[in-house]
């Protein structure tokens, strides 16, 4: 399984590393910069897509760019301190984890994706 987590926030960062770090099978790419990670997302088959879209919280733009033109579909979960369930789906992503990132939220979500995929 190969995942791509697109974010500035080094805490969150590191946290994702740690809960990544002992799961077998499971490749992970760290992009802080959004333009580098969306050229990688259209050149590159992943099997999820984490994004912390702020500050601006433009999420829709990221979503359209990821996904328009490619053969494949990429499941993007949104990382976020303030967004809603409801606002992430409005724009086009899957699903929303809430920062600070819980351990077992992050994993379950990891094993939704496989099992998406």
């Amino acid at each position: 399984m190969k995942i791509m987590v697109i974010d500035r926030d080094r805490d969150a960062v590191e946290e994702i590393e740690k809960i990544c770090a002992d799961i077998d099978g499971l490749e992970l790419v760290i992009e802080p910069i959004k333009n580098n990670a969306l050229e990688m997302v259209r050149n590159e088959r992943f099997n999820a897509v984490y994004f912390d879209p702020a500050p601006q919280n433009e999420l829709r733009p990221f979503v359209i760019g990821a996904r328009r033109g490619i053969s494949h579909y990429n499941p993007i979960t949104v990382l976020s301190h303030q967004m809603t369930v409801d606002a992430v789906k409005k724009m086009g992503g899957n699903d929303l984890i809430q920062k600070p990132i819980e351990v077992g939220t992050f994993k379950k979500s990891l094993e939704n994706m496989r099992n998406l995929n």
